[in-house]
């Protein structure tokens, strides 16, 4: 009688939680598993610096074999053109299997060879050729002043018309290579898009054309989009072109930093993505009168406002939200929320009764705090807090002691927080006295929470 065999969608699932060095032993095992492991330690490619061991991958994946496992693809255009036209020793073939050291872009020389420029063509050829089922391309594009952008756009090109049908592309380019490389990157289904520019080069007519086509040419299929940018004329520019005129019927997601005092592209959210669940918004503008009520997405149910630098401005929180089907929430600025602005915050949002998760920076932990939040969100069940101080300061008082004898009288029977998490900004892992007093504050709020279990 046969011994009962394990089946290999059980096998892959548990090396799904494998780290490379564990897989690699189980690859010496036998060739099932060695099948099976292959698949996890082929899955993802990263040529991102051309390190020895990214050199050696990228031969191996040579093997149709193994270039057919191949899922994810991250590639630096930079890199790459780098390696082409400085390597000139051809004595050291860094491509061969067996070579033991390989160097990397610091190590090889600068004048460029073309007999070992076409061997790498070569190897990376065959290795695009084998890679039939890549599902996410992740792209960087160098500095046009340390690179070589003829050879740069030739190997974007290369990489875009074999891999049209991918579902996710990453892309970090500096503002003033848009307009070279976007004309390239002719996807036709694409599901997910993440669009990192840097740079602080101001963003030419030609290269917001170049980003409004390519946007429009996404539209039609795009379920997930990422835009950032460092600079703050670049995200005004660049947001409010695309958020006025870019429909997305297909939209679910969206991440983008927008400044509050384009009215124009803030109404156009609501007519341009009647889909979308989940939003992500940062960098608003200081001193500007828009306000966050109106938005009008009543399907989000995720919402996330970052700001950076600047506080949040007066009249943001005028209205009532809309989110009636808002279930998480989090408010992470530079600037912690006053009490003022954490009750206005409340009254804001007591007309969307489902969010069950809320992450907030604080500037007080108090005792009112508390009364607002189980006011204002019923149904929370995780609550994350960010405080920078404990209480009302006063001279001379245990500030933590202080904020027990005012929770003492409170009590939330009807309020189903089960989690809570405080923390201070700043305080490191090892704190141990941070932590201690976290933990003390968080039992001190769980003798009024009786549904409260998980603590920290």
């Amino acid at each position: 009688m046969s011994q009962p065999t394990v089946p290999s969608e059980i096998w892959r699932c548990i090396l799904s939680h494998l780290q490379e060095p564990q897989i690699l032993k189980i690859c010496q095992v036998n060739r099932v598993f060695y099948d099976i492991a292959a698949d996890y330690r082929y899955r993802h490619l990263r040529l991102r610096s051309m390190t020895n061991a990214e050199v050696f991958m990228l031969h191996r994946v040579r093997d149709p074999w193994l270039a057919k496992r191949v899922k994810s693809l991250c590639i630096s255009i930079d890199a790459m053109s780098r390696l082409m036209t400085r390597y000139s020793d051809p004595r050291r073939r860094w491509w061969h299997a067996g070579t033991k050291e390989r160097p990397s872009i610091e190590q090889t020389p600068h004048a460029r060879t073309t007999e070992d420029a076409e061997a790498l063509s070569i190897i990376l050829l065959d290795a695009i050729r084998g890679m039939k089922n890549v599902q996410e391309v992740e792209i960087h594009a160098g500095s046009i002043a340390t690179s070589d952008p003829e050879l740069e756009l030739e190997l974007m090109q290369l990489i875009c018309s074999r891999f049209r049908s991918v579902q996710i592309l990453k892309l970090w380019s500096p503002i003033d290579k848009l307009h070279l490389v976007l004309p390239t990157l002719q996807f036709c289904n694409l599901k997910e898009a993440v669009l990192l520019l840097y740079g602080q080069s101001e963003p030419s007519a030609d290269i917001l054309s170049r980003v409004h086509h390519f946007l429009r040419l996404l539209a039609p299929t795009l379920e997930h989009l990422t835009l950032c940018a460092y600079d703050h004329e670049v995200v005004r520019r660049i947001s409010s072109l695309f958020h006025r005129d870019v429909v997305m019927s297909k939209l679910k997601t969206l991440s983008t930093l927008l400044t509050f005092d384009d009215l124009r592209a803030i109404q156009s959210i609501n007519t341009n993505y009647p889909v979308l669940a989940e939003l992500s918004l940062a960098q608003w503008a200081s001193g500007t009168t828009a306000s966050l009520g109106q938005l009008q997405l009543p399907s989000l149910r995720s919402l996330e406002l970052m700001s950076g630098g600047v506080r949040i401005p007066q009249g943001f929180w005028n209205g009532s939200s809309s989110f009636t089907q808002l279930e998480k929430l989090s408010l992470w600025s530079s600037d912690a929320l006053s009490p003022s602005e954490v009750s206005q915050m409340c009254r804001f949002f007591t007309t969307s009764p489902n969010i069950a998760k809320l992450l907030l920076r604080v500037e007080v932990l108090e005792a009112e705090l508390f009364d607002s939040l189980a006011f204002a969100f019923p149904s929370l069940h995780t609550l994350t807090l960010e405080a920078q101080s404990v209480g009302n300061i006063s001279p001379g008082i245990d500030l933590i002691a202080s904020f027990e004898v005012d929770m003492e009288d409170r009590c939330y029977p009807d309020w189903g927080l089960s989690s809570l998490q405080v923390s201070r900004p700043g305080v490191h892992d090892r704190d141990i006295a941070a932590i201690l007093a976290s933990k003390k504050i968080t039992n001190i709020v769980k003798r009024s929470i009786p549904s409260l279990i998980t603590c920290g």
